[in-house]
């Protein structure tokens, strides 16, 4: 007989209420989630969609990936690590443009107002006249 395994008893009550109190603590349970399901259906089916989705997502998470999106990953960590560090470069070089610009424009209009065509003109004649 051993003293602390409950279901050796001497008695033998004791070993049958033991058993009875598992097996009527599970029908007890069982019976309460089979009535909450008929009360609640739509409640039910919502609780074991979410159940299944945090298993599968806990499942998915485990699980190691494919060499082909480690490798989509990496790459994509790479051009997002690139474009940080180029953004500045890019304002640097747009900034230049815009300013080569406004210069180029400013030439333009200096030339304009130096009026060459009516000097030229001139010129354009005289050379004219030594060509054959």
């Amino acid at each position: 007989m051993n003293v602390n395994d409950p279901m050796s008893s001497s008695s033998g009550y004791a070993s049958e209420d033991y058993a009875s109190n598992s097996d009527y603590g599970t029908s007890d349970y069982m019976s309460e989630v089979d009535d909450y399901v008929r009360r609640n259906p739509g409640g039910a089916i919502l609780v074991a969609l979410g159940v299944g989705l945090l298993l599968g997502a806990a499942l998915r998470s485990l699980q190691p990936q494919k060499p082909e999106n480690r490798l989509a990953a990496m790459l994509g960590d790479i051009q997002d690590r690139l474009q940080d560090l180029t953004k500045p470069v890019y304002r640097g070089a747009a900034r230049a443009a815009d300013a080569g610009g406004d210069l180029v424009q400013e030439g333009v209009d200096r030339l304009n107002d130096l009026h060459l065509d009516r000097r030229l003109k001139g010129w354009g004649r005289r050379l004219r006249s030594f060509l054959p």
